[in-house]
Formats: structure tokens, sequence, C-alpha cells
């Protein structure tokens, strides 16, 4: 997707359908690029080596804090699989409500019911 004044995403993927990477430029340059490998997401800044950014999981994800230690996100899915709340074990032992989706009966996205402090694109 090109916008015209020197941003662009490019999206690579194999011959079966996989998203293997999308690739995101500012100003003609290149910011950083993720790698979807199964379900392991690698993320590399410019200047910074390759990370992992997060795992998918049949209950969520699985994302890497900043001092590389790994913390669970669980997802409440309604009768459809829609994921309608995220949420993580807080250090006292209470859930904590990271994101919540609503949507409309057709599926897409009630606009300023949603809350997401972490966005989830897995949905």
């Amino acid at each position: 997707m090109d916008y015209g004044d020197g941003r662009r995403i490019e999206w690579t993927y194999s011959a079966g359908g996989a998203k293997l990477r999308k690739t995101v430029y500012e100003s003609y340059n290149m910011t950083y690029f993720k790698d979807y490998v199964g379900g392991f997401v690698y993320r590399k800044n410019i200047d910074e080596d390759t990370k992992l950014d997060f795992i998918t999981t049949s209950e969520g994800r699985i994302k890497t804090r900043t001092d590389g230690s790994f913390y669970n996100i669980y997802d409440l899915k309604d009768h459809l699989g829609n994921v309608r709340v995220s949420y993580i074990e807080s250090t006292s032992g209470v859930a904590e409500v990271v994101q919540e989706d609503h949507y409309y009966p057709f599926g897409m996205r009630l606009s300023g019911l949603n809350t997401a402090n972490d966005d989830n694109k897995f949905l």
C-alpha cells in the first residue's frame, strides 16, 4: 500500500497464502519489519536487533517486556470466536483488562466503545 508521500507498507505472502513479512517505510526509508513464522512474530526496527514481539496461542498471546521477560495476555471470545476481552494477570493476582471489543451484528467493530491499552490485531 503506497500513501504517496514516502510512506508505504509491503506484505510478503507464501504461495499458500500465509503472511511471511510486513515492511513499513516512512520518508522512503524502511523503519521496521515484522516476520511471521508460524505463531511467532519477530520485529526488527532499523536501529535495533530482531526481537521476538509475541507468540500466538489458542488462549491469547505471549508478549515480551522491554527487559526480555514474558507475560500472558488471555482472550475471552464470544460464540462466533470474536475476541471480546483481553486481560493479563496483574502482580496482585487480579485480572486487568487491556482490551475490550464490541461488534456490529455484521462483524465490524463499534467505534467509541472499544478500549485498547494493547492493540490486538488478531481478533
